[in-house]
C-alpha cells in the first residue's frame, strides 16, 4: 500500500468514525467516553459490545502511552483503526509509512 493509498483510507475512515459517533449518540445520547466509543465501534464493525470493548482496549493500549495522562480520543481511536485497517489489507508490509496523525488532526475535532 502506497503513502497517498494510506492517507485515501485515513481520509475516509476518519468521517465514517464521525457518522457514527453522531448516529450513536441521536439513539443514545447519555453515552460518552469509553462507553461511546464501544458502541461507535460495535455500530461501525457489526461486532457485538464485548468485542468491540476488547478492540477499544487493545487500542488503548496501542495508543494511550502519554507522556501526560490522559483518556483515549476520537482521535486515537480513528488512527488505531486506520492502522489495524492497512495492516489487515496488507499483512506482508510490517505497518505503515503514512503519517496519518496530521490528516486525522484535520477531519476530527481535538474535543470530540
Amino acid at each position: 500500500m502506497s503513502v497517498l493509498r494510506e492517507l485515501w483510507h485515513s481520509w475516509r475512515t476518519s468521517p465514517r468514525i464521525l457518522a457514527s459517533r453522531r448516529h450513536v449518540l441521536r439513539e443514545q445520547p447519555a453515552l460518552h467516553g469509553r462507553d461511546l466509543y464501544v458502541h461507535v465501534i460495535a455500530q461501525l464493525s457489526g461486532l457485538d459490545l464485548e468485542a468491540a470493548d476488547e478492540l477499544l482496549e487493545r487500542a488503548n493500549e496501542s495508543c494511550c502511552c502519554w507522556p501526560v495522562d490522559r483518556k483515549m480520543r476520537l482521535r486515537d481511536l480513528a488512527s488505531y483503526v486506520t492502522v489495524v485497517d492497512c495492516m489487515k489489507a496488507h499483512p506482508a508490509r510490517g505497518g505503515m509509512r503514512a503519517d496519518i496523525t496530521r490528516l486525522i488532526a484535520h477531519l476530527i475535532p481535538e474535543t470530540v
